[in-house]
C-alpha cells in the first residue's frame, strides 16, 4: 500500500520470497568420485575389410551440425547427454530407425584426445582416432548395432588413412568391453577418472604387461589392474580363472 509519495509498498510477511541470485551448486559437484574404464585400441590396417555380420540399418557419417537436428528429438535423459559430447565431436556415425528417429549413434574425435599420457599413442607418421561414447536406443539393442558400429568405423577410417582407433569402456560395463573385443580391440589397461566440480579429470593408467584380445589361447596375465577390472576382462574373455 502506498502511503505517500516517494514511499515504498511494504511486502506482506505471507509472500514468498524470491529466489536467491546465486545459485548453489549441487553437493555432487563438491564431493570428488573416482571411477575406472577400460582403455582399449585398434589397429586399422589389421582390422579393416575383415568379413562382418549383417546388420538391420545402415551407419552414416555426419558432422556434428547434421546430427544435432535428430539429438533434440531425443528424449530428456539421452539428449543431455548426447548433445554435452556432441560439442566435443569431430563427426558422429548413426543409424536411423524408423520414422527416421536414431537408432545407433557413436562420437568421434580425430586426434590425440582424453587418454592420459602414459597410454602409448602412435608415433609420427600415424594417424588416431578417438570413439568417446556410443548408444543404442532401447528398442533396437541386441541386433548387433554397436559391434557392427565398431566394424564400420574401423572400415572408414581405414578409408582416411587412419592406423589407430582408442577407446574406453566403463570397468563394470561387460557387453560394452565384449563388443570392442569382438571387433577386434585389444585392452591396454585401466584408466582412473576422477569428478570434481562437474570436471572429469584423468588420472594415471594401469597398463597390462601385454595388451590382451579376444581369442585367447592361454590365460592373459591381468596382475597390476584392479579386481574389478580383471573380473571384467575375464567375463569378456570367457576365459578360465
Amino acid at each position: 500500500m502506498m502511503s505517500s509519495a516517494g514511499s515504498t509498498t511494504s511486502t506482506p510477511a505471507s509472500a514468498p520470497l524470491p529466489p536467491s541470485s546465486r545459485r548453489r551448486r549441487p553437493l555432487r559437484y563438491l564431493i570428488p568420485r573416482f571411477d575406472s574404464t577400460i582403455v582399449l585400441r585398434a589397429y586399422i590396417p589389421r582390422l579393416a575389410g575383415g568379413q562382418r555380420l549383417p546388420v538391420p540399418l545402415p551407419y552414416r557419417v555426419g558432422s556434428p551440425q547434421e546430427v544435432y537436428a535428430y539429438l533434440e528429438n531425443l528424449p530428456v535423459a539421452e539428449r543431455k547427454s548426447s548433445l554435452r559430447r556432441l560439442q566435443s565431436a569431430d563427426l558422429v556415425v548413426y543409424s536411423l530407425g524408423a520414422e527416421e528417429g536414431l537408432a545407433f549413434w557413436e562420437f568421434v574425435r580425430l586426434g590425440q584426445a582424453e587418454l592420459p599420457a602414459d597410454v602409448d599413442w602412435a608415433t609420427e607418421g600415424q594417424r588416431c582416432a578417438y570413439l568417446f561414447g556410443a548408444f543404442t536406443r532401447e528398442r533396437y539393442r541386441g541386433q548387433g548395432l554397436f559391434t557392427g558400429g565398431l566394424h564400420w568405423l574401423i572400415d572408414w577410417l581405414a578409408a582416411q588413412d587412419y592406423t589407430h582407433l582408442y577407446s574406453q569402456t566403463a570397468v563394470d560395463n561387460v557387453v560394452s568391453l565384449l563388443a570392442h573385443l569382438t571387433a577386434g580391440f585389444e585392452a591396454l589397461g585401466e584408466g582412473r577418472h576422477v569428478h570434481w566440480g562437474g570436471r572429469r579429470i584423468m588420472r594415471r593408467t594401469r597398463l597390462l604387461a601385454r595388451p590382451v584380445a579376444a581369442g585367447c589361447a592361454e590365460t592373459p596375465d591381468l596382475g597390476g589392474i584392479s579386481l574389478a577390472a580383471q573380473e571384467s576382462l575375464r567375463r569378456a574373455l570367457l576365459c578360465p580363472r
